[in-house]
């Protein structure tokens, strides 16, 4: 089946494939809408306080989940410290830790399926060490934070939330969110084309669109602001601006 349906209000509860089986996204009475696939997971590695070390090549054991949601809890397995793509799509990966001294060896590299993509998390001269790479990943890769040698890192005995735990890892599934976002949002943009035949207009009502549709299914402030930086960047390409 194909056509353009046109209206003033679309009101659904599911929408989904062309074949009416598998349900994509989901709305709810207070307009929530909730996709078929999430994944996010904050962990942290709890056990006797102190600055303690990750031998080489051996992976930062972030054994407690503090939070999760969709899939994110069973995708992260606290026994080998590593995490499960749940399905293709962008991943937004944050690693944070300290020293308790600046010239402590603070070198933790991004791992995935066993192979090492960069020194992603690295720092001298300072106690700290952080990054927040975002990745493609494939359905059932796996991901994990290793050393670089010998490196430290702080563990604390205390259960989240709590001031002291100074060592997480967050992991967030973003691409997948916004490719749904994108695609609905887009379909608004050629019909307002359509209707008002004013590309001003149809511009302000698709990025409108998309920006309260994002809110309600993103709450980090920062991954909203990569994911409208991805946005108008397609945006461009698709109104001919390179």
């Amino acid at each position: 089946m194909s056509g353009i349906i046109k209206a003033t209000n679309l009101e659904v509860a599911n929408i989904k494939d062309s074949t009416g089986t598998n349900t994509a996204l989901t709305i709810s009475n207070a307009g929530v809408v909730t996709p078929k696939t999430t994944s996010y997971v904050w962990v942290y590695p709890q056990g006797t306080s102190g600055y303690t070390t990750v031998a080489a090549n051996a992976f930062v054991p972030f054994n407690t989940i503090y939070q999760s949601a969709g899939s994110g809890s069973s995708d992260f397995n606290t026994s080998t410290y590593k995490y499960t793509a749940p399905v293709k799509g962008l991943y937004y990966i944050e690693f944070r830790t300290i020293s308790s001294s600046a010239s402590d060896n603070k070198a933790f590299r991004l791992n995935v399926d066993g192979n090492v993509i960069s020194q992603t998390f690295w720092a001298r001269d300072t106690r700290a060490c952080s990054g927040s790479p975002t990745i493609l990943l494939n359905a059932n890769q796996v991901v994990g934070i290793d050393a670089h040698g010998t490196s430290y890192y702080y563990r604390n005995s205390n259960t989240m939330p709590h001031e002291d735990v100074y060592t997480r890892m967050i992991i967030n599934l973003i691409l997948f969110f916004y490719s749904i976002i994108f695609t609905i949002s887009f379909q608004l943009f050629k019909y307002s084309l359509e209707v008002n035949n004013s590309a001003s207009i149809a511009l302000i009502n698709f990025l409108q669109t998309w920006n309260l549709m994002l809110v309600g299914l993103i709450r980090n402030e920062v991954y909203l602001q990569r994911i409208q930086l991805h946005l108008l960047h397609h945006l461009c390409e698709l109104l001919g601006f390179h």
